[in-house]
């Protein structure tokens, strides 16, 4: 036995009666100026003193007149005097902002920031310190932004994996991909020599993978008149990082030698190259180089010298004798920072102790009592403001428990450390349980049909859990089967396959599953008539599909944003409503009577969703149960267990319709006799 007892000071019952949320008044600190907006809503909490001389990964530009420098640090950018000094931040909020590039007359600023609420590119007028806007994008990544020579466009690097060579005017426009095929080619670092014509770039065939043979990146060339690209290197090492000359003659790029990075200058008039900095910073061909593969440099307006980062400082580099002199900085800055993801967990040898989740919480059909699993093993408890007590004396593995029709019995699996078993008892702390299958195995997903006293389960056996090497185990969830409620054999249904979370509906005798590709699902008591009923999707997320642990696949186009599927979808007691649980969002979809067809709902905004539908959580929610019913539903999260009652909701929500209705027409009618007595009042003037 466990030498503690288990203290279930539990967790709050909580009922939610639609989208009215209740919160703790604060009082509001007026003398505090809030710095959290609408697209960044993180506060800060706290500040950090940053004094340095040295960074990491510094990415730089030189200004026209050749009298001061650029760079980005710590997500912020700074200016600073060319020979050195101490720099001034030029910005200042809490987003994230790098790679900024001066306009060719030296007035504005082009960089990458956040601050809308995912990367973009943005102008800030060097006078007025004015910031606009260019790029309007919600989902896509930006590597590095640079103008034409000319001042009037931007050329950006954006994607989602295999980012691609956009063009921008700088009052606006949606603007244009470059580069279109092939699809795997991924186009970084752009940059411009003293001809508008050619954008210099670093090319790459994918985005990235794990263990990458060399080459990895080379530069190429895209001809701004006739839309072709020319690659202009074959390093081993690879080529990335173009930085020209203004007056034409140079170029230098960085490239892996044995197992150090260094600068290579190449002279564009004879095509010969050699070494200006070897090493140098290491490069980022072994990672998805989202803040470019080699920090951006730049050129003195001499054509000269290039100004560089590597080794924590700031270099410049003669370009004739390759002598390098460091140009000295001083950061010293408060910068905010977000609140400290700090908490204090203590570990005491009390012998009670708060439970921090419970699991697979079933309330009974008549609403009056509630069963759970917590540090696996049963509780029960009246609902819902009882106390918590043990279902059971066992010492191994409760979980999963269910409740029959009338709710005079619960059943549950066990773990019994080399078997696993199916129990029954009454809801009564202390009560005999009765094992009711025959031949011990893995036991999940319990589901008891109250019209046929049967309890639905996917099993498989007992070797594959002891074998497995994780949670999910291989096999233990081969095929789905039926135990009668009072013990005895067990029956075959039909092999799994991808099928879980059985249920059953009132109106038919049918099982009801969820399938991972075919959605919510029925078939027959022997498996046979099996039909497609529904499919729910959320928003769309990031692809990770083709991730395998830390293994990244190369693929030839970039990876589609899909929406979000469901984990798993319960159709409701009388078959009119189905339970989504998407992303930990539990969700209530309207299951339209459309047969021979099987519907497609998307909640990504529930409000525009095809049929009607409501997002039931605002935290998140696990393991959710309808009650029988069918217009509430129960959830979990955390230690916490929550309530739904979707007629309450409606009539919550109809009066809050109803009264801002009510509102609206007042304020109208307020409004129209303001009118008439001012144009009375103008009649008698």
């Amino acid at each position: 036995m466990n030498k503690y007892t288990l203290a279930l000071l539990l967790f709050a019952i909580i009922f939610q009666t639609g989208l009215v949320a209740q919160e703790k008044s604060e009082k509001s600190d007026t003398t505090k100026t809030k710095k959290a907006t609408k697209e960044l809503p993180l506060e800060p909490g706290r500040t950090i003193h940053l004094k340095t001389t040295e960074g990491t990964w510094l990415n730089l530009d030189v200004h026209p007149n050749g009298k001061q420098l650029v760079f980005d640090m710590m997500g912020d950018i700074y200016q600073l005097p060319i020979e050195g000094g101490k720099a001034k931040r030029i910005t200042t909020s809490i987003a994230y902002e790098t790679h900024p590039k001066y306009s060719p007359d030296g007035k504005h600023l082009a960089f990458i920031s956040d601050k809308s609420g995912a990367g973009n590119a943005w102008i800030m007028d060097l006078a007025s310190e004015e910031q606009t806007q260019i790029t309007k994008d919600t989902d896509r990544n930006y590597q590095s932004v640079e103008w034409t020579p000319d001042g009037d466009y931007l050329v950006a690097a954006k994607g989602g994996r295999s980012l691609k060579l956009h063009l921008y005017h700088k009052d606006g426009g949606s603007g244009t991909q470059l580069i279109k095929k092939p699809a795997s080619l991924k186009t970084v670092e752009p940059a411009f020599g003293k001809d508008s014509r050619y954008i210099w770039f670093s090319r790459r065939t994918g985005s990235w993978n794990y263990n990458a043979q060399f080459p990895q990146y080379q530069i190429a060339v895209f001809d701004r008149e006739t839309a072709e690209m020319t690659t202009k290197t074959n390093r081993y090492g690879s080529a990335f990082a173009p930085t020209l000359s203004p007056d034409g003659k140079w170029l230098v790029y960085g490239t892996r030698h044995n197992t150090e990075t260094g600068l290579v200058k190449r002279n564009l008039e004879t095509g010969d190259e050699d070494w200006l900095a070897y090493p140098v910073q290491r490069d980022e061909q072994e990672s998805m180089a989202t803040l470019g593969v080699y920090p951006a440099m730049s050129f003195t307006p001499d054509s000269k010298n290039l100004v560089a980062y590597y080794g924590g400082k700031i270099w410049k580099i003669g370009i004739e004798d390759n002598q390098a002199s460091n140009i000295p900085f001083e950061v010293d800055e408060q910068l905010d920072m977000g609140p400290e993801v700090f908490f204090k967990y203590p570990i005491k040898d009390d012998p009670e102790m708060l439970v921090t989740q419970i699991r697979d919480a079933q309330v009974s059909p008549d609403g009056k009592k509630m069963v759970f699993t917590a540090l696996n093993r049963l509780y029960i408890m009246d609902y819902p403001n009882g106390k918590a007590e043990r279902l059971t004396s066992n010492d191994f593995t409760e979980a999963q428990p269910v409740w029959n029709g009338d709710g005079t019995a619960i059943a549950f699996t066990t773990w019994e450390g080399k078997e696993g078993n199916v129990y029954k008892m009454t809801p009564n702390p202390g009560a005999n349980p009765q094992k009711l299958n025959e031949q011990a195995g893995y036991f999940s997903q319990l589901a008891w049909d109250k019209k046929t006293n049967r309890i639905v389960c996917v099993t498989g056996p007992a070797k594959a859990f002891q074998d497995a090497i994780g949670p999910f185990a291989f096999g233990t969830q081969n095929n789905i089967v039926w135990i009668d409620g009072n013990g005895g054999t067990t029956n075959f249904i039909k092999a799994s396959g991808g099928r879980g979370a059985p249920h059953f509906v009132d109106a038919n005798d049918r099982i009801y599953m969820y399938h991972n590709s075919k959605g919510l699902i029925s078939m027959r008591w022997d498996g046979t008539d099996e039909k497609a009923h529904l499919k729910v999707t959320g928003i769309k997320t990031y692809n990770l599909s083709d991730f395998n642990h830390c293994m990244l696949q190369e693929i030839n186009t970039e990876p589609a944003q899909k929406p979000s599927s469901a984990t798993v979808v319960k159709m409701a007691p009388k078959g009119d409503k189905a339970m989504a649980q998407i992303n930990n969002e539990i969700y209530v979809v309207t299951v339209p009577p459309v047969g021979g067809e099987t519907i497609s709902i998307s909640v990504a905004n529930p409000k525009s969703a095809s049929f009607p539908s409501w997002k039931l959580t605002s935290l998140g929610g696990e393991f959710p149960q309808w009650d029988q019913s069918g217009q509430k539903v129960f959830w979990s999260l955390g230690n916490a267990h929550f309530g739904y009652d979707m007629i309450e909701a409606k009539r919550v929500n109809d009066a809050l319709a109803k009264e801002k209705k009510a509102a609206t027409e007042k304020a109208k009618k307020e409004k129209a006799k303001s009118d008439e007595d001012k144009k009375e009042e103008e009649t008698d003037k």
